[in-house]
């Protein structure tokens, strides 16, 4: 029996490993997928085909409207893009070539023509082997939330059995990819965008990782507008995310030159990395001891940034992830808007420090569940109840969609703001918007944005990675004037815990409400607390409801919260993580707690069946005996081989590498143990 799940997408979209229709052998597209994880081009079409038929039966879409379609350069030969765009076509509506760009360019050339949705076919920051579907609806580029998730999934099994060979395209296509590039490039250049104006950074070396992904189309021409001595540009070809972007920097505040350049080092195949080090060389032994080498590093489609910067003094790369950045652009903002009180939006997975930090600067602190998409919601609220009259019955039938307990509906309330604009035009604001800021620790940075060549336009917002790296230069150079350059960068805040334990290959079922494993889990979560934790701690469970799945552990200290234990699934990789969060006082408490948690989730929710899995158990007992891996690799010659190296070592942490040879850490030889003794 088939499991069918009551929403197949997880945080922001669909996605999985790619295979050729070839492989369906009788299975159903959806079948398939729901079997074995894979997404094939006859996927694409269908899920396209049920969005746009969603979006027609919803109301929201009439025949012959348009829907801008981009993607990320991972579709080499184009099945799964054509697929898409077939399916749009075969709803019925106007399919709207973008072409290759990142992200945020597709739902913001959506708006710039009035389109009715957007669709960008990408898998983020996963491996080139994978693809996915992102979706945004016209009006508002919001992205869609459980309910919507809920009604595509609905409409994907009703649809399962339709042969889409006999549903004739009565959409048309066109192509904008020129126009939809231009608009892009002309809005992060606009200093309203990017924040700078005639600003100097003559004193600056940049460096950009294009992480062989959507920006390389892009970064040349919005870079050059900028005054910098000299930027460089890498990862601008290759496989999308191999050996550049932003996930492997995840977890990490500083990067030694012995980890790049050494031999064996962990990114010694980084050319980003690489590149920053050796212009660090060139500097130390010259004349430029004051340039300063900037490092701009992006995902694969372009709405995450990481930052890097080289400090002479430590021959080291400070990192700085989404939380840094975010508290850099908040304290610019507040120099610059010192009266407001404005919104200052994080995620469960920052650092609990981000949101303490922000209050104290004057913003008002707002913790959402993960995902950009919740951050986009806040904010597009936010702007809607700054326009609507609070006295009028717009405002109560706003009020009613957000009261829902269904949950907050992206189609509802896109729905109502395509109703109210063209009731209401042109808009005013009748109060001040408070949102100023979203920010999520894994680098996406969420900030008003204005549509070029509109006269007084409302903000749109969406996830930039781009805008945010230009956003990060201005603040620093404005903020940190006064300050040490390094320190500032390094210590923009005083850092709690951030300890993230990852599990691969597992079944996400597990960690679902009113499973057995999930009950047995906040069981020796208690007990495991009361064990290491001083009596003057207490715990209390939370349930966010945007994130029913993840289970939260509050920590509190004389009533208010001083760290968290939690765990969720990835809503983008096959994975599960545990999530330690706190002051430094809770350190050795939470170590203690992480060992034993993280083992039990290393043994109960691996599938043992799957072949990542059995292919790192293999490894694991092969490196335990010390015995070539050579043999093994031969035989899983069909696996992505690197990939799951990279996520056993880097993520998992249960091997490291020495003079090219690989060694159990002891969670490794710990966990490898205790799997034999369970088989």
């Amino acid at each position: 029996m088939i499991q069918r799940p009551e929403i197949l997408q997880g945080t922001d979209g669909i996605r999985g490993r790619i295979a050729g229709n070839e492989q369906l052998q009788g299975k159903s597209p959806l079948e398939l997928f729901l079997t074995s994880g894979f997404l094939t081009p006859a996927f694409f079409e269908k899920y396209c085909y049920a969005f746009g038929t969603c979006l027609l039966k919803s109301g929201f879409a009439r025949k012959g409207d348009r829907v801008v379609i981009g993607w990320d350069p991972r579709d080499k030969d184009s099945n799964f893009n054509q697929a898409a765009v077939t399916g749009i076509r075969k709803a019925g509506l106007i399919a709207i070539i973008a072409g290759t760009l990142p992200t945020p360019a597709i739902p913001l050339y959506m708006l710039s023509i009035n389109a009715i949705a957007a669709v960008v076919l990408t898998a983020s920051h996963n491996p080139s082997d994978q693809n996915g579907i992102k979706l945004f609806f016209g009006a508002t580029a919001l992205k869609f939330l459980p309910p919507d998730d809920k009604l595509l999934t609905d409409t994907l099994y009703r649809q399962e059995l339709l042969n889409l060979f006999e549903v004739v395209e009565t959409g048309f296509m066109e192509s904008h990819e020129n126009k939809a590039r231009q608009f892009f490039v002309e809005f992060c250049t606009n200093p309203k965008n990017s924040w700078l104006e005639q600003d100097d950074f003559s004193d600056s070396i940049l460096v950009i990782d294009a992480s062989n992904g959507a920006v390389s189309t892009v970064v040349e021409d919005i870079f050059s507008c900028f005054n910098f001595k000299e930027i460089l540009y890498t990862n601008l070809k290759g496989n999308i995310n191999e050996y550049c972007g932003v996930a492997d920097l995840e977890g990490l505040e500083q990067i030694s030159r012995s980890g790049v350049t050494g031999a064996g080092a962990k990114f010694e195949s980084y050319q980003t990395l690489q590149t920053i080090f050796k212009i660090g060389d060139r500097i130390r032994t010259s004349q430029e001891t004051k340039t300063r080498i900037i490092g701009l590093v992006f995902d694969g489609d372009g709405d995450r940034c990481f930052r890097l910067d080289y400090n002479p003094e430590t021959d080291a790369l400070i990192v700085s992830s989404g939380d840094f950045l975010g508290i850099h652009q908040a304290r610019f903002l507040k120099q610059k808007f010192p009266d407001s009180n404005p919104l200052f939006v994080n995620t469960v997975e920052s650092d609990l420090n981000t949101a303490i930090t922000a209050r104290e600067m004057g913003f008002t602190p707002v913790l959402t569940g993960v995902g950009d998409k919740w951050i986009l919601s806040r904010a597009v609220v936010d702007m809607m109840q700054s326009v609507v009259d609070p006295s009028g019955s717009d405002w109560q039938t706003l009020q009613q969609l957000l009261d829902r307990e269904s949950g907050l509906s992206a189609l509802e309330l896109s729905t109502f703001w395509k109703d109210y604009l063209q009731k209401h035009s042109p808009q005013k604001q009748s109060a001040p918007a408070r949102f100023a800021i979203g920010i999520e620790e894994s680098g996406h940075s969420i900030t008003p944005g204005f549509l070029p060549g509109v006269d007084k336009p409302l903000p749109c917002f969406f996830g930039n990675g781009i805008k945010s790296g230009l956003n990060s230069i201005k603040a620093t150079k404005e903020i940190n004037q006064d300050n040490d350059w390094y320190q500032s960068l390094s210590k923009p805040f005083l850092s709690g815990i951030m300890k993230t334990f990852y599990t691969y290959y597992v079944d996400k079922s597990e960690i679902l409400p009113g499973s057995v494993f999930r009950e047995q889990f906040k069981t020796q979560l208690s007990d495991s607390f009361y064990c290491y934790f001083p009596s003057r701690f207490k715990i209390e469970f939370i349930e966010y409801p945007e994130e029913k799945a993840m289970l939260y552990c509050s920590i509190l200290e004389d009533h208010k919260q001083c760290g968290a234990i939690f765990i969720r699934n990835s809503g983008t990789e096959d994975k599960s993580a545990l999530y330690l969060r706190g002051e430094q006082k809770l350190l050795a408490y939470l170590e203690g707690m992480g060992r034993e948690l993280h083992l039990k989730m290393l043994l109960e929710l691996k599938v043992e069946s799957n072949e990542f899995t059995r292919f790192e158990i293999d490894l694991l007992r092969i490196i335990q005996k010390e015995e070539a891996i050579e043999k093994l690799f031969l035989s899983n010659a069909n696996l992505p081989r690197e990939r799951i190296l990279k996520e056993i070592e880097f993520k998992e942490q249960l091997i490291y590498k020495v003079k090219g040879v690989y060694h159990l850490t002891e969670k490794g030889e710990t966990f490898i143990n205790a799997w034999n003794a369970k088989v």
